[in-house]
């Protein structure tokens, strides 16, 4: 009886040392990143070349005090995949703090901003995840450059995101885009 107890707990620790959740063995999905007519951006996501469509718009209607762009890859057929948003960032060089609350970012008396992450199935409006910054890691956005003239902005971005909701589990826990310009 003690050695079918004996055999019974090393095949249970076999079992379970083999278990692996398959959140873990993710495959980065890589889509096109659409149409460049507005801005483009780049980064590494989990270490694979990421580049999307980009576009800045002000934040809130009528109001170009505040700015927030937004960045899309989009399949084969032009439906939107990825949306990675940062939100309510000035037309002004500088370095600003990540915060995960819409509504401390909005409160941009300091250099503060939201950022969003949403992967999208269906016709681009279904939402499969969405994530939000990991603010136990090293995040970063900097505005480098302002070009008054011909309304140019260029800057780079470090977010590490956490997955906040989802309908599926197919998607990783957690996110980063490294390198991002």
């Amino acid at each position: 009886m003690r050695h079918i107890i004996i055999i019974i707990g090393l095949l249970s620790f076999i079992f379970l040392s083999c278990y692996s959740d398959e959140r873990d063995i993710y495959v980065v999905e890589v889509f096109e990143p659409g149409s460049q007519l507005y801005g483009s951006a780049s980064a590494k996501k989990l270490n694979v070349t990421w580049e999307a469509s980009a576009r800045i718009e002000p934040y809130w209607k009528d109001c170009d005090d505040y700015l927030f762009v937004e960045m899309n890859t989009f399949n084969e057929v032009g439906s939107r995949r990825e949306s990675l948003g940062f939100h309510g960032f000035q037309y002004k060089v500088g370095s600003y703090e990540i915060v995960s609350d819409v509504q401390k970012a909005s409160i941009n008396q300091r250099m503060i901003i939201d950022c969003l992450y949403s992967r999208l199935e269906a016709d681009g409006d279904a939402v499969l995840a969405t994530y939000r910054p990991n603010l136990s890691e090293e995040n970063s956005f900097n505005i480098v450059s302002v070009d008054t003239v011909q309304n140019i902005i260029r800057g780079n971005f470090n977010i590490f995101l956490s997955l906040n909701l989802t309908t599926s589990d197919e998607v990783p826990d957690s996110l980063n885009f490294l390198e991002g310009v």
